[in-house]
């Protein structure tokens, strides 16, 4: 299985060209994922989940792109128990938004995304996160964070 920005937009090259590679997720996969993961779990066909392109027999089907997530907040955080890591790192990635107000045609994200849709998490969501962290997993550790409000 394979998913993110390029496996979004190469997925048929990807099914076409290596054998160890059977389903792709396209676009925003959280959602999507969980849809297969549902399906195989219950034995029930995954052929027409929106957002994933597969090989059946010899012939490649794409069920389009994964349907936009328009409440990020509904999202989970990620995990960060994995304190030591976090801390070679030097900085925590917090994601705020998905998108871009742009249509650079040099940049992947509005292809991802969709050109001209930026989606925002809620800033008691990022505060919500902040305290967390701070308090059950890197007390005393980081003293500062650097986040990027706006895209």
């Amino acid at each position: 299985m394979a998913g993110g920005h390029f496996a979004t937009h190469e997925s048929e090259a990807i099914l076409e060209n290596v054998e160890e590679v059977d389903l792709v997720i396209r676009g925003e996969g959280e959602e999507t994922f969980l849809r297969l993961i549902q399906a195989l779990e219950n034995g029930e066909s995954y052929e027409d989940i929106q957002g994933i392109v597969f090989r059946k027999d010899s012939a490649i089907i794409n069920n389009g792109r994964s349907p936009i997530i328009q409440d990020i907040d509904k999202l989970p955080s990620p995990n960060y128990l994995f304190k030591e890591q976090i801390l070679k790192l030097g900085y925590i990635p917090i994601f705020t938004n998905r998108g871009c107000y742009a249509s650079c045609n040099v940049c992947s994200v509005a292809a991802f995304f969709g050109n001209h849709i930026v989606r925002r998490r809620s800033y008691i969501k990022v505060v919500l996160l902040l305290l967390t962290l701070n308090t059950k997993i890197l007390l005393c550790c980081i003293k500062e964070y650097h986040l990027q409000i706006e895209n």
